[in-house]
């Protein structure tokens, strides 16, 4: 059984989506925001466990993570963080901001072919989240987004499970997997979608819009 986020004074918001979907943008502004309204928030995303993270770099820069042990050493990130930072700032009645969830490992762990019952399994522990954003984009602006700001990285673009030689190939065939799995995932754990075309201040006027209504209406504005 999943803690229920009633059990903590805090709230934790999760925002999903797809590489060079503008999550870090998003939510670096919705820190800003929530800070400037008199929260507290805190920000957390994948692979910064301080236990593992070096572990995941070093591995990934190896190529030697399986689908297999790509899931449990990424599991094994979330668990730590989870403990470390998540928790305690719930319970001190904080605003945990995560840039991805478990929702991004059901997505790219279940692509690379590992089974979803066993993913789930996996991460039966995590709180559920106060509310789930999933920025939409589609394939081809994931692609343009990370081609403009950094170079295709082999995991990112699935090509440890083989889909194509060509790094750009393979992210787009990876990715548009990942994001077909993301929206089968909209409605079993009620995701709001929002157009991750827009323009990045329209895109934060309607989550910040969306997350009003989760904060006390005595201390959002």
């Amino acid at each position: 059984m999943e803690p229920e986020l009633k059990d903590y004074p805090g709230k934790l918001f999760v925002v999903e989506g797809v590489d060079g979907a503008g999550k870090t943008t998003q939510l670096t502004l919705l820190q800003k925001w929530l800070e400037s309204q008199g929260f507290a928030a805190n920000y957390t995303r994948r692979r910064t466990s301080k236990l593992v993270s070096k572990s995941i770099e070093k591995a990934k820069r190896n190529k030697s993570l399986s689908p297999v042990t790509y899931s449990l050493i990424h599991g094994a990130d979330f668990a730590d963080r989870q403990v470390r930072d998540v928790v305690p700032a719930l319970r001190a009645g904080m605003i945990i901001l995560s840039d991805q969830y478990t929702y991004t490992s059901f997505a790219r762990d279940v692509v690379r072919g590992n089974d979803p019952a066993w993913v789930r399994k996996l991460y039966e522990f995590a709180i559920k989240p106060d509310a789930v954003i999933y920025l939409r984009v589609p394939v081809e602006t994931s692609l343009e987004r990370i081609i403009r700001s950094r170079p295709i990285e082999f995991y990112d673009a699935g090509q440890d499970i083989g889909l194509d030689p060509d790094p750009a190939t393979s992210f787009k065939i990876f990715q548009a997997r990942v994001i077909e799995e993301f929206n089968n995932m909209i409605r079993e754990f009620g995701f709001f979608v929002v157009d991750g075309e827009k323009p990045i201040h329209t895109q934060q006027r309607i989550i910040r819009d969306y997350f009003k209504k989760f904060l006390a209406p005595t201390e959002s504005s």
